[in-house]
């Protein structure tokens, strides 16, 4: 515990009136160890503190579906509901939250979202938890089980790296559009697999995805999906310097102070 290395220094935002956490990053020099010790040198107000501290060894290997178990934050609604996360007593469970449980199999009213009956354009929002650079999104369509009754024909993905109070995207820019398959009687699913050679961009900055299913193929009756898996790299601020690998990356977020 005596032979600490200094790794960085600086100084973080005043949060006291912030309706957030400002997150402030970090970019140090590769280090091998195994504890970190924080100090608050001085601080604002009446007294220090911090809200969470998450460190990071190259940023760039992030293994894995990115998508998995993250919170659908806001949406437009699901079948026979017009809230997006709250399933109807009685009819089964379409809500949006289903799209990130790792299902690629239709099971009736449990693993798979729908939207409401005869209208388009119904849409969620997902949360990845932190910004990446994505190099890869696959969707697995619905079919809604044996009435092959239901999916997205249409889709649009829009990202941001914020939303408002309610969860949607403060300056949406459009990550990917195209056509889902038909998945009508497949179990398990194929995917539809888009990657930065067929139509996702050469670098993204992303933290939230806003998937909206323009609409419905003829016969069908509601949009939907099963399951979003997202892949990339935990994106570094500039594009120019995404490759170097031999970095950590630390994130302080100040403690919003309480009051009253």
């Amino acid at each position: 515990p005596g032979n600490w290395t200094s790794l960085v220094s600086g100084t973080l935002a005043d949060a006291r009136l912030s309706g957030t956490a400002p997150t402030v990053e970090y970019t140090v020099p590769q280090t091998t160890a195994r504890y970190v010790r924080f100090e608050a040198v001085n601080f604002w107000g009446l007294s220090g503190g911090l809200n969470e501290l998450s460190v990071y060894t190259n940023p760039g290997d992030i293994d894995g579906n990115l998508a998995a178990n993250r919170p659908v934050i806001a949406g437009t609604g699901a079948f026979n509901s017009p809230v997006f996360n709250q399933a109807q007593i009685g009819v089964g469970n379409f809500v949006a939250q289903n799209v990130t449980d790792g299902s690629d199999t239709d099971i009736f009213g449990q693993n798979y979202w729908l939207g409401r009956q005869g209208v388009e354009g119904e849409s969620f929002v997902l949360d990845l938890g932190r910004v990446f650079d994505i190099s890869e999104i696959q969707l697995f369509n619905t079919h809604n089980t044996q009435h092959n009754d239901s999916g997205t024909q249409n889709f649009r993905i829009y990202a941001d790296t914020e939303v408002d109070a309610n969860g949607n995207l403060v300056s949406p820019s459009l990550l990917l559009k195209g056509v889902l398959s038909d998945t009508s009687g497949q179990s398990p699913i194929t995917p539809d697999i888009f990657t930065k050679g067929s139509g996702l961009p050469q670098y993204s900055h992303v933290r939230y995805l806003q998937f909206v299913a323009v609409d419905f193929r003829d016969g069908d009756v509601r949009v939907g999906l099963n399951e979003i898996q997202v892949f990339g790299q935990l994106a570094i601020p500039e594009p120019a310097t995404a490759g170097l690998a031999m970095m950590a990356l630390a994130g302080l977020a100040l403690r919003r102070r309480r009051t009253g």
